[in-house]
């Protein structure tokens, strides 16, 4: 672990060294560096879905968070949860708790959430028939259930599991996402992503870390906060939803040295930008 850590400190000091020729610059220095058309629609997916996935778990937190205040919560006979988007202004969601049994589904408590708060919730008792899901909130919690049972065995890096559903043309995408022990790490493994098919047929799960890799937010030597955090991504040649994903979840850009092309991107946020090659000389 020791030798970890100490490699981890070592890519720091070079990836920093590297983007200061570069953190300055609007675009990409070269011609040669300008990206596909391919990487671009990547680059567009990354964002968007790196952006979904942290409005929906921040829903899930803050509806969790006053559930709990509920005086018996483990009454509720809660099985697991969706949020689906509503109708109207972007930011909208509708978190469900879901009791019961397949296929007759109810819920057990719904909240409404608007730009992170919550704004409305119901909490039953004792869930009726006419409290049953509609047919998008059952659909997505299926999918997580079929999703969740090809995880076993997989390496997993804490007990517990937050999960995001989102639709797709052809199905859902289920995601695992390891919960954060500290808001002074940033968790970047391991979480998978899952895709399930309008039949409920799941394909192969997706790991976007090889181990449970956790960076420090105040890793230099002097202990101070720093500008960026650094990883480096075996995954694919553009940054990942998870990259943009933790960005927004610690307001922190992430510098991400994507192995496959040997180039170097900086993700703050919504945006993603390359900086430049990774063997850039001066």
């Amino acid at each position: 672990m020791r030798r970890l850590h100490i490699a981890l400190a070592v890519f720091a000091f070079l990836a920093a060294s590297f983007c200061g020729r570069f953190a300055q610059a609007d675009t990409p220095p070269e011609a040669e560096e300008q990206l596909s058309l391919e990487e671009l629609s990547a680059i567009d997916f990354s964002i968007a879905r790196g952006a979904e996935i942290y409005a929906r778990d921040v829903a899930a937190w803050v509806a969790t968070d006053v559930l709990l205040e509920h005086p018996a919560p483990g009454t509720l006979g809660i099985r697991g949860w969706v949020v689906t988007p509503i109708v109207g202004p972007p930011g909208l969601y509708q978190v469900t708790f879901v009791s019961g049994k397949s296929p007759d589904w109810r819920i057990a408590a719904s909240f409404t959430i608007d730009r992170g708060e919550v704004t409305d919730f119901e909490i039953f008792e004792d869930a009726p028939a006419r409290f049953s899901l509609n047919e998008e909130q059952a659909a997505a919690f299926e999918a997580q259930l079929s999703a969740s049972e090809t995880l076993a065995g997989l390496r997993k890096c804490s007990a517990t599991v937050n999960t995001v559903v989102i639709s797709t043309p052809t199905g859902h995408d289920a995601y695992f996402l390891t919960p954060q022990a500290s808001m002074n790490e940033v968790q970047f493994g391991t979480h998978y992503r899952v895709p399930v098919s309008a039949d409920g047929v799941t394909g192969e799960p997706f790991s976007f870390t090889k181990s449970c890799l956790v960076v420090s937010k105040s890793a230099d030597l002097e202990g101070s906060t720093p500008i960026m955090v650094w990883v480096t991504d075996l995954a694919g040649p553009v940054p990942s939803e998870i990259h943009v994903f933790k960005s927004l979840e610690h307001s922190t850009p992430v510098a991400v040295l994507t192995v496959s092309n040997d180039r170097m991107w900086e993700v703050n946020g919504k945006a993603i930008r390359l900086l430049g090659n990774a063997d850039k000389k001066d």
